[in-house]
């Protein structure tokens, strides 16, 4: 994939669709193309591997965590088409992977490493400024998606809990 298509790709995306022509022209060379076939495990949860988030050009990808217990069993969370990203707290933190992702079906990505995540963000303070709240807003909204699962998982455990009280 070239610098064009790559500019169409960011364009498109969630993270980089506010961004001016002249600010996505100036990130398009930071981003790798990277191919997945389907089913292919592109970082699995808990991987020490935190050297870059993925921009969705083609493809759709699974995000799911390990669930503990003697089989192994992976919950999806999420299902993310193209024009999604994901492995964005890579680019904040030095932390294990939250989740896991594999493509699930053949995946075009744009691959942006934390080294040139930084670089781009040392360039310009605006275009910082602007990925940076894009980026929050985001994990924001998927904290708040995570608390009302949990509230929910939780509410059912405690009716659970009743019900077995409630039988004997």
């Amino acid at each position: 994939m070239d610098d064009n298509g790559k500019m169409d790709v960011l364009r498109s995306s969630t993270l980089f669709k506010n961004l001016s022509k002249e600010q996505i022209l100036s990130i398009a060379p930071h981003f790798e193309p990277k191919k997945f076939v389907a089913g292919e495990v592109i970082f699995d949860d808990g991987s020490a591997q935190t050297d870059g988030m993925y921009v969705i050009a083609g493809g759709s990808i699974k995000i799911y965590k390990n669930l503990p217990g003697e089989e192994a069993r992976q919950q999806a969370i999420a299902v993310l088409p193209a024009g999604s990203f994901f492995g964005e707290m890579a680019l904040l933190d030095e932390e294990t992977r939250s989740a896991g992702a594999t493509a699930l079906e053949d995946s075009e990505l744009l691959y942006l490493s934390k080294e040139s995540f930084d670089g781009i963000i040392g360039q310009n303070l605006e275009l910082a400024h602007e990925i940076l709240t894009r980026i929050s807003k985001v994990m924001s909204k998927r904290l708040r998606d995570t608390n009302n699962l949990f509230r929910e998982v939780v509410s059912w455990g405690y009716r659970a809990r009743k019900e077995v009280r409630d039988l004997k």
